[in-house]
């Protein structure tokens, strides 16, 4: 059997000896067996991993089954994952009912019959297999997306006019009120945006990294930079000047038109990013911020490790305090969504922080 043809089951029980003898019976079937002893370590589980089907016991200290199965069904992605409650009590009709609100498909009572057991389990690996297809056949017969824009092919059309810097940690590229007469692209590093008020209030506007464009503007007629760009760790930044740049785009049609796409997809990220701000919780802002420095959304794999940023850099990205932002970075630790080894480390279950309502 190929491994794209193997289901995951997920075996929640917190007696060891039930876990085994439901290992040791469903072995057979040639699943990817996880097992797990605890309501909490089950939505570890789901949090990480698709499963077929899940076997929950209904009675186990701290979260019991019933709770565990109504946090399964608040996460969008695993709504619809069939449930199936093991319970030793027979008679127990409204544990039963209470089972079935909370989402559960069927009740097996112990002690269990194993023709049962698997052929319940084979029921819904089968149905699991004829999804998995389905997903394949609609994804192979999806219209091609248009060609992606092609930084490298685009700068290499301008002749003249280009230039490579490094800045170091801290160093400004430039800054708010300078001559707006280049545009700039990011090929290594994180750069931060800030604008100062009359007043003398900072904020910080974006967080770009390798891929992003920065000054744009001057292509629009800004005489002026409108923020301050400081490299928040080393970056290689490409300078194109603004006359160089008209003149490729002009020359160019074709690049031009998806260089357009790429400076919309900008726009629409700006847009979100002022919804989230007026909408969102700090909370969800935050978990919003970690997966965007992660580069999760973006082409491409997400960053194994995020350069190192304060918490008093995150909390002026998101309009809250630092000890705001502490308090959810260990709440999210703590549910297993990041995790400081090596660096931040941001896993893309922290999507569930910003899907939940």
């Amino acid at each position: 059997m190929s491994n794209a043809s193997v289901a995951s089951i997920l075996i929640v029980d917190d007696d060891k000896r039930n876990l085994m003898a439901m290992q040791e019976l469903l072995q057979c079937l040639g699943q990817n067996l996880v097992l797990a002893d605890s309501g909490e370590a089950a939505l570890r589980c789901v949090l990480k991993d698709d499963f077929a089907v899940i076997l929950l016991d209904a009675r186990m200290p701290g979260i019991d089954g019933f709770e565990t199965a109504r946090l399964i069904r608040e996460r969008q992605r695993s709504r619809h994952t069939p449930i199936i409650f093991v319970t030793a009590a027979r008679d127990d009709l409204g544990s039963m009912f209470r089972g079935y609100e909370v989402g559960a498909v069927d009740y097996i009572v112990k002690p269990l019959i194993p023709e049962v057991l698997k052929s319940k389990i084979s029921v819904f690996i089968n149905l699991h297999a004829k999804n998995a297809a389905l997903v394949k056949e609609i994804a192979e017969h999806k219209p091609k997306q248009a060609s992606h824009f092609d930084v490298q092919a685009f700068l290499a059309k301008v002749a003249e006019g280009k230039s490579i810097s490094t800045y170091q940690k801290k160093q400004v590229v430039f800054a708010q009120g300078d001559l707006a007469d280049s545009i700039s692209y990011i090929q290594k590093g994180q750069i931060k945006l800030t604008v100062v008020s009359e007043h003398g209030k900072q904020a910080i506007v974006a967080v770009l990294g390798a891929g992003d464009f920065l000054g744009e503007g001057c292509l629009a007629g800004q005489p002026l930079r409108m923020t301050t760009a400081t490299a928040l760790t080393e970056a290689s930044v490409v300078s194109v000047e603004k006359s160089a740049m008209m003149r490729t785009l002009h020359s160019e049609p074709s690049l031009s038109e998806l260089f357009m796409s790429y400076l919309l997809a900008r726009n629409i990220r700006i847009e979100e990013d002022l919804v989230d701000q007026i909408l969102n919780s700090s909370e969800k802002r935050l978990a919003r911020v970690l997966l965007l420095l992660a580069g999760f959304g973006k082409k491409g794999k997400p960053a194994a490790v995020i350069p190192k940023i304060s918490q008093e850099t995150l909390a002026e990205m998101i309009g809250t305090t630092r000890p705001r932002v502490n308090f959810f970075m260990n709440k999210f630790k703590k549910l297993g969504f990041i995790e400081f080894k090596e660096g931040l480390r941001v896993h893309g279950s922290l999507i569930n922080v910003v899907l939940h309502d």
